[in-house]
C-alpha cells in the first residue's frame, strides 16, 4: 500500500498563488536520508507505546499531559506551518487549537517503531466552534473536518525530540469553508 502526503496550501504559496505565509522553497542539496530498519526491539515497542500515550493525552485535551512527553529542546515540524516550533510554541499552539476545536480527536491507525522513530497514520477529526487566529479563523465556522495525517516522531530517553506532521492544510481549509469548494 502506498500513501501520498503533501500540503496544497504550501505549494500554492510557494508558487505565488496563495497569500498565506508558507515554508520557503527548499534550495540546495538536501542532507543524506536517514535510513532506519525496524528490529522489533523492546525500545522500539516502548516508543510506540509512548506515542500512543501522548495521543491519549491529546484526545483528552490535556495540554500538560501532551507536553510531558516532550524534551525541553523538542522541535515540532508541521508541514503546513511556515516555520518549525519549539516545545513552548508547540504547547501554545496545542492550547489554541483545543479552544478552536473543543472536540478535536486523533483517530490513529497503524503505528510502526524503527530505531528511535515511530510512524503513525490516521485521521484528525473535529468541529470548529472557536476562533483560531493562527489559521485565519476569526469567527467559528461551525464546520466539522476529517483530514488524513502522517506523523513521524523521534524519541530519545523516553522523550520526544522531534516531530514531523504531514497533512493537507488546504483540504482542511476547504472543509472549514475557508478556501474554495469541497
Amino acid at each position: 500500500k502506498e500513501e501520498f502526503y503533501s500540503d496544497s496550501g504550501t505549494m500554492m504559496a510557494q508558487l505565488g498563488l496563495n497569500p498565506a505565509p508558507a515554508r520557503p522553497v527548499a534550495t540546495g542539496r538536501s542532507a543524506a536520508p536517514t535510513v532506519v530498519l525496524a528490529a522489533g526491539t523492546p525500545a522500539e515497542l516502548s516508543n510506540v507505546e509512548l506515542l500512543r500515550a501522548q495521543m491519549a493525552a491529546y484526545n483528552s485535551h490535556d495540554v500538560k499531559g501532551v507536553d510531558a512527553f516532550n524534551s525541553p529542546d523538542f522541535i515540532y515540524r508541521d508541514i503546513t506551518m511556515p516555520a518549525d516550533q519549539s516545545a513552548k510554541e508547540s504547547s501554545a499552539s496545542t492550547a489554541e487549537f483545543f479552544k478552536a476545536f473543543p472536540d478535536a480527536k486523533l483517530a490513529p491507525g497503524p503505528a510502526w517503531g524503527a530505531g528511535d522513530y515511530v510512524v503513525v497514520t490516521g485521521r484528525f477529526e473535529g468541529t470548529n466552534t472557536g476562533a483560531m487566529p493562527a489559521m485565519g479563523i476569526k469567527k467559528p465556522t461551525g464546520k466539522t473536518v476529517s483530514v488524513r495525517y502522517l506523523d513521524i516522531t523521534r524519541w530519545e530517553g523516553g522523550k520526544l525530540k522531534e516531530e514531523w506532521l504531514f497533512y493537507d492544510g488546504m483540504s482542511m481549509a476547504r472543509q472549514l469553508g475557508l478556501a474554495g469548494k469541497k
